[in-house]
This record gives structure tokens, sequence and C-alpha cells, in this order.
């Protein structure tokens, strides 16, 4: 209809491993899917919703944007980034008609826990603790 009313960033996946199991390429491929993608693809629709002035923007996070658990850190890094870009973010568009909402999903019946979790290579030192 020639408009964008609701623009939902929900592509995302976890990580399960300590901080230290979890190799640099690793942290920053879930950065790069779970808070830079979400932050192009906003960018790229915020001058349409801007210019019509109106609109929404759903940014998908976490429970594990709110608190962390020992294996989370790399995920639960990604989703504090996001919702401090959403809570910025929503001050920010708020003179043009934008509203920008964060779902924060806590456990329920997804794919998320079976092929949605990278499972980084355990060390021993942390086989109890994660």
């Amino acid at each position: 209809f020639g408009r964008v009313d609701v623009l939902v960033n929900n592509a995302g996946y976890g990580i399960v491993g300590a901080l230290e199991e979890t190799p640099e390429s690793e942290l920053r491929a879930q950065m790069e899917t779970n808070f830079f993608g979400a932050v192009a693809v906003t960018r790229a629709f915020l001058p349409t919703m801007r210019e019509q002035r109106s609109g929404a923007i759903v940014n998908m996070s976490s429970l594990g944007g709110q608190l962390s658990f020992a294996g989370f850190s790399a995920y639960s890094a990604s989703k504090f980034a996001l919702e401090g870009m959403s809570e910025a973010l929503a001050q920010e568009v708020q003179p043009f008609g934008i509203r920008v909402l964060i779902v924060e999903p806590g456990a329920f019946r997804t794919e998320f826990a079976g092929s949605a979790l990278k499972h980084m290579p355990v060390m021993e030192a942390y086989r109890e603790i994660v």
C-alpha cells in the first residue's frame, strides 16, 4: 500500500558457552546478527517512517536482555545492546510519530533451544558452571 507501518526485527540466535570458551569470531558473529542486523534494517526503514511521520519498530529481545546467566555472556551482550539502542531510539524518533517496542519473551515452545542455539567447545574448567 505504499507505506511501512511496522518493522519487526526478529532474526537472531544464541550461543551457549562461557566467555572464555567463545572465540572472538563467534562473539562478533553473535553481535552482527542479534544487534548490528537489527540496527541495519532499522536504519534502512527509518527515513520512510520519518517521512510518513508514523510507524512502529518491534525489536525481539529476550529475558536475556534484562539479566544473564552463566554460559550466555555472548547472547546476553547482544540483547543488552539491542535493548540499550532501542531505549535511546524510542526517544529519538518519538517526535516523528514512530514507536519503538522491545519484546522480551521468556521460555516457550520454539526451535530456539534446538537449531537456534550454537554450543561452544566445552572447557573442563567450565563443565559444571555452564
